[in-house]
């Protein structure tokens, strides 16, 4: 009743699958320390790799910084225009007075 050949091949192939798949649990590890590597990139600080070993020393938890870039070209365009007018309008009123 038992097929003893074709069981045991199964069973062979599934050890088989849990050993590629721990491999690439390895791989997942690898990928994960290169995305550490990026955050602490131009820090100023001197270090490139920073332990959380000298975290604890410093006293200081990991933070991520974004930069955003301020849009200060539109803001000073407004400051102008508002100028101009009121500039235009002080012409304006002079003109009239004299007149």
């Amino acid at each position: 009743m038992f097929m003893s050949g074709k069981q045991d091949a199964d069973r062979g192939n599934d050890d088989d699958d849990d050993e590629e798949e721990e491999e690439d649990d390895d791989d997942e590890d690898d990928d994960d320390d290169d995305d550490d590597d990026d955050d602490n990139d131009g820090g100023g600080d001197g270090y490139d790799f920073v332990d959380d070993e000298m975290l604890m020393i410093f006293g200081e938890k990991k933070k991520k910084k974004k930069k955003k870039k301020k849009k200060k070209k539109k803001k000073k365009k407004k400051k102008k225009n508002k100028k101009r007018r009121r500039r235009r309008k002080n012409r304006k009123k002079k003109k009239k007075m004299k007149k």
